[in-house]
């Protein structure tokens, strides 16, 4: 869940706005950090299920 908040606030919204206003892309621009931060999302939670971490977690 900390991933997914992080990656939302730094990738989606600080690029969309980065894209969209200063960049002048507009809507596309804000499709396009969408895209980036599933992407980016994917590269950490494929980097956490080949190393195994989440399989030493306890819950109970």
């Amino acid at each position: 869940m900390i991933i997914g908040v992080l990656s939302m606030f730094f990738c989606r919204i600080a690029l969309a706005y980065l894209l969209s206003i200063y960049f002048g892309m507009g809507m596309f621009g804000t499709w396009v950090a969408m895209f980036i931060d599933w992407i980016v999302k994917t590269i950490i939670f494929v980097y956490r299920y080949i190393s195994g971490k989440w399989t030493t977690f306890h819950a109970i």
